[in-house]
């Protein structure tokens, strides 16, 4: 009986739906995420109800499959054309997004509470929750049309605690290969150690954390999960009992392991109380953001001693907190902001919903003291968005955060959307067309991020795109494509590319100026080739330090457009290439391969090259 109503209460999630549809940006390709999980499960639900309700012959496959989803998008695929065929108005893929969005927003919402994610050893807590959230779930598919929105969030929350239970407990280390059918009754049928039943041996060692738990548990099959703690003092971890996070949790790899699995201009949020352990891979990590042209925003909460002092760093190559200029987030055009898990949650949930949305950004800056800077508002904007992050110091009251005024002379209140200890968001309606001028006035280092939304009067807002370009040869006349590599120091074969659609008259003329990190003007370029509608082409010398591109376009009607690429360019003193890149070799050949090498550096160079069998075709040890 339990499983024809949670067979209902599935069906009922995916096929009752309205015509709204938004892309939650979080999906990617990984199978073992939260995501991942539970965009699998409810494929194969989907399968299985149009297989026993409509008899459905097409969809064995999916419907009897128990193994990871290894291709999601055919799965989708299938199942539309049979539900098109059924004559079914099925907004699936929304419904998909709406339901793993609210499983990970979980993370952030719940942050602290051991009975959504059964840490702590909360199995009753946790159980009980997952009930009463199922319970909302019918309730909700019971009460109107409008309420299945609410029935579709408290099942991703569900399914989330749910997901947990098997990746934060040890029921498979205790040798356990089945569901346990008392978790969604709020119930915990099994033994699990009481307090004061010490569980885990004491993790001294980087590596020792693999394989502690205690025979004894193992032994008398005890259920146990480990105790979260994000300042990683040991407060709230009694003796003996097992961790969930702190330093020896946190690695580099998994952003590496996470930006594998990224589709191009994926957003990435990393959460991290401690340095990375292994900062070597960060390089690795950052080509690769940069080649998806990810955007990762890391939300670090700075360890506490028990004393409430900031505990020291331990190395200055680890640092995170957004201070030195090639750290990952700033390099992608995100943010590293603290946290306080005690007292964010909600706001760091507006956060992360907020940038999933593709925007276009008018002004990015970073500094401390006095940051005074004008920009450009142009027509058809029905939103403005100011975010204000800080990694460290907590920010002031709002009044005392930014002063705005208008084209018209007139200060300006944006409206606080919401309110973090290290960030704020504000919002602006309707916004007036013209030259703004903000102004900040703390000592501390912030970063003030000014943006439009892409979604608001998606039809006829004017959106630019800005690449740094390279030429690509060709018979006829030239042409550029993006450059994939960091640009080398006093390089003078580059160009800036931008093109925009929606322009309101034709383009009279336009000028793009390097920034660096703080708004500094570094140079001032002329567009080189402007036609009345793009794109336009500016020459370009690369620096020698960061940079970022701001683009000023003046149309002829007398208006002003405005935009800065997000992601801070880091050039290279030092660049090697591969001027005959070979595809394909061949068993016990030898392969001729031509490097050119470029030094701007002031210093003799002493290289030394290998080449790393990263698939391990000639053997384990590559």
């Amino acid at each position: 009986m339990y499983r024809s109503v949670l067979l209902f209460t599935l069906a009922g999630l995916l096929l009752l739906t309205r015509s709204h549809c938004f892309d939650s940006g979080l999906s990617g390709q990984e199978k073992t995420t939260h995501f991942g999980l539970t965009e699998c499960a409810l494929l194969r639900i989907t399968a299985s109800y149009l297989k026993s309700i409509y008899g459905s012959t097409d969809l064995d496959n999916i419907a009897d499959g128990t193994e990871l989803c290894d291709d999601v998008e055919t799965m989708f695929n299938r199942i539309q054309q049979e539900t098109r065929r059924l004559g079914i108005n099925s907004k699936l893929r929304f419904v998909i997004d709406q339901v793993c969005t609210s499983n990970v927003l979980v993370n952030l919402e719940e942050f602290t509470s051991p009975s959504s994610h059964f840490d702590n050893e909360a199995f009753i807590e946790g159980s009980l929750l997952i009930a009463n959230r199922l319970a909302d779930v019918q309730i909700n598919l019971m009460r109107d049309s409008l309420s299945v929105f609410d029935a579709r969030q408290s099942f991703g929350q569900a399914m989330h605690t749910l997901q947990d239970f098997y990746a934060h407990s040890n029921w498979v280390e205790l040798g356990r290969r089945i569901p346990n059918p008392n978790i969604s009754k709020g119930q915990i049928f099994d033994l699990y150690a009481l307090e004061g039943f010490a569980t885990c041996s004491n993790c001294t060692q980087q590596n020792c954390a693999e394989n502690n738990i205690l025979p004894e548990i193992l032994n008398g099959q005890y259920l146990t999960s480990g105790y979260f703690d994000i300042y990683h003092t040991g407060s709230s971890k009694p003796k003996g009992k097992c961790s969930h996070g702190g330093p020896f949790d946190v690695t580099t790899e998994t952003d590496a392991i996470a930006l594998q699995v990224c589709e191009p201009n994926s957003i990435v949020y990393t959460f991290t109380d401690a340095p990375a352990k292994d900062y070597y891979l960060q390089p690795k990590v950052l080509a690769r953001a940069i080649e998806l042209k990810s955007k990762v925003f890391s939300f670090y909460v700075s360890p506490i001693s028990p004393s409430g002092k900031r505990r020291r760093r331990r190395n200055v190559g680890e640092i995170l907190d957004g201070s030195v200029d090639d750290d990952l987030a700033t390099a992608t055009g995100g943010a590293t902001i603290g946290l306080n898990p005690d007292r964010d949650s909600n706001a760091t949930a507006a956060f992360a919903i907020r940038n999933l949305f593709p925007k276009q950004t008018l002004l990015g800056i970073t500094g401390s003291g006095t940051i005074n800077r004008t920009f450009a508002i142009d027509a058809n904007i029905s939103r403005m968005q100011i975010d204000l992050t800080s990694s460290r110091s907590v920010l002031p009251s709002t009044s005392n955060s930014l002063h705005l005024i208008g084209p018209d002379g007139v200060s300006i209140t944006p409206v606080l959307t919401a309110d973090g200890t290290y960030f704020q968001l504000y919002t602006i309606e309707n916004p007036q067309a013209g030259l703004w001028q903000i102004s900040s006035s703390q000592s501390f280092s912030r970063t003030i991020e000014i943006t439009i939304p892409e979604t608001s009067n998606a039809s006829t807002l004017t959106i630019c795109r800005t690449v740094l370009s390279q030429p690509i040869k060709r018979e006829s006349n030239n042409s550029y494509g993006p450059l994939l590599t960091a640009p080398t120091v006093n390089q003078s074969d580059l160009v800036i590319v931008t093109s925009c659609q929606n322009l309101r008259s034709s383009i009279q003329s336009a000028t793009v100026e390097l920034v660096n990190k703080v708004g500094q003007i570094i140079s001032v370029s002329h567009a080189s080739n402007v036609t009345e509608t793009g794109p336009i082409i500016f020459p370009v010398l690369i620096p020698n330090t960061d940079f970022r591109m701001l683009i000023t376009i003046k149309l002829t009607d007398g208006s002003i457009v405005q935009r800065q690429s997000d992601a801070l360019i880091s050039p290279t003193s030092i660049l090697i290439s591969i001027t005959n890149q070979p595809y394909t070799f061949k068993n016990n050949s030898m392969i001729p391969i031509a490097f050119t090498i470029s030094n701007q550096a002031q210093e003799t160079l002493t290289i030394h090259m290998c080449v790393l069998d990263t698939l391990q075709i000639l053997g384990v040890n590559g």
